[in-house]
């Protein structure tokens, strides 16, 4: 988990991960530089949890300390936690983790997420592509994850290089497509996660700079995955009308 100021929404996040049936984990809190209350915060939870570990950054941009919780892992396997998500299933990592276990020639699961507002409440739901050829078909035109719902193998992640800490945006989205030459890719249809809508999402009101960032990371992998020319003429679709259309969202 990544954090910066998101003091009012960790309760809820970290709550999350404490309710897991799932028991053998480790939670790696890298905290960017937060000025809130963050450190006071997460000070109540290590005092009875030895499995969560938190340390402040000095380094710079969301890749970089993605990395460095990478790095600082032990375990066998991944799972992401924005510090706005939570888990909603408190057999997520459960279910996850046995799957991974009986499919050894796939690198990550995901989940389709339920929408939630900043007080919490369920106002929608985000499906994505769910078989691996559903998944790769258009994975070089859209991200068909959502980070706070994946499970991925570490090794595979460390061995492509990790997150590119050169991007502001994407970082996660360039991490599948180089996952993705090294195994299968699954979503499953049911919300393990929620995904929280509000101001302070990375990609709202950013549309160019997302739809630019996006493009020239799926760029480097076009010649990997089917359907790349089709997919290069829709980025670039869209890439056009989103200098006229006055709207912040991604369809």
């Amino acid at each position: 988990m990544i954090t910066k100021n998101r003091a009012n929404f960790l309760p809820e996040a970290l709550g999350s991960v404490l309710r897991q049936s799932f028991q053998n984990w480790e939670l790696l809190i890298i905290d960017n530089g937060s000025t809130s209350q963050t450190q006071e915060l997460i000070a109540g939870y290590l005092a009875g949890e030895q499995r969560i570990f938190y340390s402040r950054s000095a380094l710079l941009g969301v890749g970089a300390n993605r990395n460095l919780a990478l790095r600082l892992a032990k375990g066998e396997y991944v799972a992401v936690l924005d510090d706005d998500d939570v888990w909603l299933e408190q057999d997520k990592l459960t279910e996850q983790v046995a799957w991974l276990d009986s499919h050894l020639d796939y690198c990550l699961i995901g989940s389709w997420v339920s929408l939630i507002n900043p007080a919490g409440e369920i106002i929608g739901r985000q499906s994505v592509p769910e078989t691996d050829s559903q998944i790769r078909v258009s994975l070089t035109r859209k991200d068909n994850f959502i980070h706070s719902s994946v499970l991925y193998r570490r090794q595979f992640a460390l061995e492509v290089g990790g997150y590119d800490e050169s991007l502001i945006v994407g970082e996660d989205y360039d991490l599948w497509l180089k996952l993705g030459l090294k195994g299968k890719f699954a979503n499953w249809p049911k919300e393990l996660a929620g995904y929280r809508v509000h101001p302070g999402n990375m990609g709202h009101g950013r549309l160019k700079k997302v739809l630019f960032t996006g493009y020239r990371v799926a760029g480097r992998y076009f010649k990997y995955y089917p359907n790349s020319f089709i997919n290069h003429l829709k980025w670039l679709s869209s890439i056009v009308k989103s200098s006229w259309q006055a709207n912040d969202t991604i369809k």
